[in-house]
């Protein structure tokens, strides 16, 4: 008899750990994991488990890769989102098996990976555009004259007090604050003008000119989706998620899945502007903005058909 009561709980270690870990790891590892670690009579607990609240019966399998075929066929059921099944828990915690690394998806985490290591290529070759502008400018500054006039000579101290030149009208205090500054600058030398570092607008109501809008791409890998999900429902889900966010393009393409009878997987393309890049990252990234069960992650292309991304 099938289960009405979605938020019943129920204690089977074993189903426990299929329900959580089938969101995470390969079919076949999570079989494989299974099969190893639990005895015959907790697999056929599951199976009488399972048998109380849908109406699909497993077979009875025999041979050596019985418990393989049974796993296979309990892991089926619960990624059938048709199949209606309670929560189940866990009271024993020694009963849920170790994961390993081996078991990770470690694609992701290469790409990750290869991502940091280009960042810090590119912080290594600033580092030495930084090291070969501080020795040009301790050349310039090796070489910079002695005076700052040109054509004329230093006043000595003698001639501080007297007129400079045929126009008598002109000060002592003036004559004398240009040679402190001479000297001054004779003792010390020239010191570097810093440059002031470029400023992106950001002021709506100067609107006279307008800049060039650039756009970048939020790429997911949407999972675990109704077998008879269409592009366009997606497209849908999309402008209902974005809300007041401006999304210039959405692009669906439907992929591959290893048991097309079960779900469906799609990725998703959707383009905004490169201002609204980071946050459009966060809200099509949230659990909270997708339907109760759907698998979503970001999705990485190729690059020129390699998987070198520095």
């Amino acid at each position: 008899m099938m289960s009405d009561d979605r938020t019943e709980l129920v204690r089977n270690e074993l189903l426990c750990f299929l329900q959580q870990k089938s969101m995470v790891l390969q079919f076949d590892d999570l079989v494989k994991i299974v099969v190893d670690f639990y005895t015959c009579d907790e697999i056929k607990g599951a199976v009488s488990s399972v048998h109380d609240h849908v109406d699909s019966r497993i077979p009875q399998y025999k041979g050596a890769d019985k418990d393989k075929k049974t796993v296979s066929e309990l892991l089926k059921i619960i990624l059938n989102p048709a199949m209606k099944l309670p929560s189940y828990v866990a009271a024993d915690i020694a009963r849920l098996p170790p994961v390993d690394v081996n078991h990770l998806d470690l694609s992701a985490l290469l790409r990750e990976l290869m991502m940091l290591r280009s960042e810090v290529r590119s912080i290594g070759s600033l580092r030495s555009e930084l090291e070969e502008v501080k020795t040009t400018l301790k050349a310039v500054q090796a070489h910079q004259p002695a005076t700052v006039y040109v054509g004329t000579h230093m006043p000595a101290a003698d001639e501080e007090d007297a007129p400079v030149g045929p126009n008598s009208g002109q000060s002592k205090k003036t004559t004398g604050s240009f040679a402190a500054k001479a000297k001054d600058l004779q003792r010390s030398g020239m010191k570097p003008v810093k440059t002031k570092q470029p400023v992106f607008g950001t002021s709506a109501t100067n609107r006279i000119v307008k800049s060039v809008d650039t756009v970048r791409t939020v790429d997911l890998f949407v999972s675990r989706l109704h077998p008879l999900t269409t592009t366009t429902e997606l497209i849908d889900c999309v402008n209902t998620v974005k809300g007041d966010m401006s999304v210039t393009d959405v692009q669906c393409n439907k992929l591959q899945s290893k048991y097309e009878d079960l779900y469906a997987s799609f990725h998703i393309a959707i383009v905004v502007s490169s201002v609204q890049f980071k946050a459009a990252i966060d809200l099509f990234s949230s659990a909270d903005v997708w339907p109760v069960g759907v698998f979503v992650k970001r999705y990485f292309r190729p690059r020129n058909g390699s998987n070198d991304t520095s």
